[in-house]
């Protein structure tokens, strides 16, 4: 029975951490699809239904220009319906995204200026050496920023910086604190988490009047 039992009890024990490690698995993975329909799915609808606020405040005052808004909330309801749809494929087909990150980090930057009338810049390595999901985090992260950027502040300019050294991917999102523009003292929550759940983190401090989100993961 002492023999069965040494055996066994290892065993037992293996089975056990196992299950611990994929429960572990499961909860990070939940925290990952919470934080990307927060971000790619209910942020938008924020936008959406900023939007149609001002778009009932001008027909209760009799404007006459609110065909204009409705059209632009058209195209960008039709624009995010496409992100979706792209983001569902990628979840099916795990795609690579680390030579396509700064191409679409460029064109959603070049969708939220036409949206919101704050001017982006993206710099950054054409191609980055990073796995599928450290590139899919960066892109979220990046999309966080800017929607904090338009909902928090006054900024009318903003960029984002991609750059990597020996150790750790770098993204830098930052906006100027002119035009009213508060200097923050914040965390952001969701950049943050995502972050310390690539065993990295986030800062924001302030640099040359202009407000800087400064995220370091490990590669």
């Amino acid at each position: 029975m002492l023999q069965v039992i040494e055996h066994l009890t290892p065993l037992v024990e293996n089975i056990r951490l196992v299950d611990r490690l994929a429960t572990d698995a499961a909860e990070q993975e939940r925290q990952k699809l919470a934080r990307d329909i927060h971000d790619s799915v209910i942020q938008p609808y924020v936008g959406l239904q900023l939007g149609l606020a001002a778009v009932r405040e001008k027909l209760a005052n009799g404007s006459g220009d609110a065909l204009q808004d409705v059209n632009e909330l058209c195209l960008m309801a039709n624009d995010e319906m496409s992100e979706l749809r792209r983001y569902l494929q990628r979840l099916k087909s795990n795609e690579r995204l680390d030579s396509v990150l700064l191409p679409a980090l460029r064109r959603f930057a070049s969708k939220y200026s036409a949206a919101t009338g704050i001017t982006v810049l993206v710099k950054g390595l054409d191609k980055l050496c990073l796995n599928d999901r450290l590139a899919g985090e960066a892109f979220q992260m990046v999309a966080e920023g800017l929607s904090n950027v338009r909902r928090h502040t006054n900024a009318r300019h903003a960029e984002i910086e991609l750059t990597c050294d020996k150790s750790d991917l770098i993204l830098r999102i930052m906006n100027d604190n002119t035009n009213g523009a508060h200097k923050a003292t914040f965390q952001p929550g969701s950049i943050s988490e995502r972050a310390i759940a690539l065993g990295g983190g986030a800062n924001v401090y302030t640099e040359d009047d202009c407000t800087v989100v400064d995220v370091r993961i490990p590669l």
